[in-house]
């Protein structure tokens, strides 16, 4: 049994298990609610998304000794700020922006009795087929180096593609909703949210169509969500509007601060982002010879440019980026040396702030080190960063 805060069945207290019924699903529990399990929360309610045509059907759930402290938090994570979802116009709970806000179990902190749940783990993680339990994985060190696992194993309980259009219908007939309405927002809301990759590559699209009508195409997938979660009172209307503008300044002034350099995003507090973006910048400086490097004890000068970060020091990853930073470096390299950073910088917070601050130290030297190609990557690196912090935010 789990309660829903702020979902389609808000205020209702229902059977997860029953919701999911013969449908391939999942039942994601989380112990503790930290930076490192946010990635899992967040991965399972995308991939969620994109096998919804498959009839995949999943919740959330968080577990508690204390309902009501629970239910508080949950409804931080879920969008307190936005009542009810960050950027709620577009119909996505939270600063994790989630298809499905996370839930709260009513059966304490030990959840169900009858799934014997680790209380040591940080997840717990049911994969469900056929009505009955699949199988079940407790995660102690959870974060995205999980996400190829999690795949796995939902495309082991969804199954393959079925092929030829029999398949597809009774695909549609035992696992989609019977409601052509309920069917057609599934189906538009796999195309707003969807990967660009895949929307118009589903073989269910076409079958879905014969029901419900032509669907739109995903921009307009998109529009047709917002449209649907504009509040009709102009006053309601209003208020979205002012915190719609107020998170698109907050979003806009970080960006800005980290790509800048000014400060360091995750200790950062309203008044002093505003503070240092009204910071005037300062001019460019020119370095007169990139090729000569100073000599011990040499002084500065007026031509050296204004460094940020610092080179890592972890040995591999001060090796890997000395390789990466070489101008003479072919695409396919830089790329190769790119991926060993990441694989390398996934293994601890500490390797990651290291891989931040060298990213940060390479783009400092305003191109004097490391190729366009390699610049690129850094500054999608230090992007990316700014949007995992954004969304560690309540």
């Amino acid at each position: 049994m789990i309660y829903d805060g702020q979902g389609k069945r808000a205020g209702k207290e229902f059977d997860a298990a029953k919701a999911i019924g013969s449908n391939p699903g999942a039942l994601l529990f989380v112990h503790s609610m930290t930076r490192n399990t946010y990635p899992m929360i967040q991965g399972l309610d995308r991939l969620g998304g994109r096998h919804s045509l498959m009839g995949f059907r999943w919740f959330t759930i968080f577990l508690s000794p204390d309902r009501t402290a629970a239910e508080k938090q949950v409804h931080q994570r879920n969008g307190l700020v936005t009542g009810g979802h960050k950027f709620s116009v577009v119909g996505k709970f939270g600063a994790l922006q989630l298809e499905k806000p996370i839930m709260v179990s009513l059966d304490g902190l030990e959840g169900p009795g009858n799934y014997a749940l680790n209380r040591r783990a940080v997840l717990t993680l049911v994969m469900v087929r056929d009505g009955r339990v699949h199988s079940s994985h407790a995660f102690t060190d959870s974060g995205v180096h999980d996400l190829p696992f999690l795949e796995q194993l939902i495309d082991e309980v969804t199954g393959p593609m079925p092929k030829g259009d029999n398949a597809l219908r009774l695909l549609r007939e035992t696992r989609l909703p019977k409601d052509v309405g309920q069917l057609r927002r599934v189906a538009v809301r796999y195309l707003a949210f969807g990967e660009q990759g895949m929307l118009q590559s589903h073989p269910m699209l076409s079958i879905v169509e014969e029901i419900t009508g032509p669907l739109p195409e995903p921009d307009m997938a998109l529009r047709e969500i917002v449209e649907s979660q504009m509040p009709e009172n102009s006053m309601q209307l209003r208020q979205m509007a002012l915190r719609q503008a107020e998170e698109l300044f907050h979003l806009r002034t970080r960006l800005s601060a980290a790509r800048s350099g000014h400060l360091k995003y995750t200790t950062m507090k309203t008044a002093q982002l505003r503070t240092a973006m009204s910071m005037k910048p300062e001019k460019p400086r020119r370095i007169e010879d990139a090729s000569k490097t100073r000599r011990p004890g040499q002084k500065p000068t007026a031509t050296d440019p204004q460094r940020q970060g610092s080179p890592p020091k972890d040995a591999t990853l001060n090796s890997l980026f000395r390789t990466f930073i070489r101008k003479t470096n072919s695409r396919r390299t830089t790329k190769d040396i790119y991926r060993q950073i990441l694989s390398r910088s996934r293994e601890s917070e500490d390797l990651q702030d290291q891989t931040l601050g060298m990213f940060q130290f390479l783009l400092s030297f305003q191109g004097a080190y490391g190729n366009d190609h390699a610049r690129q990557l850094a500054g999608q690196f230090l992007d990316a960063q700014v949007e995992r912090e954004t969304t560690d935010c309540p």
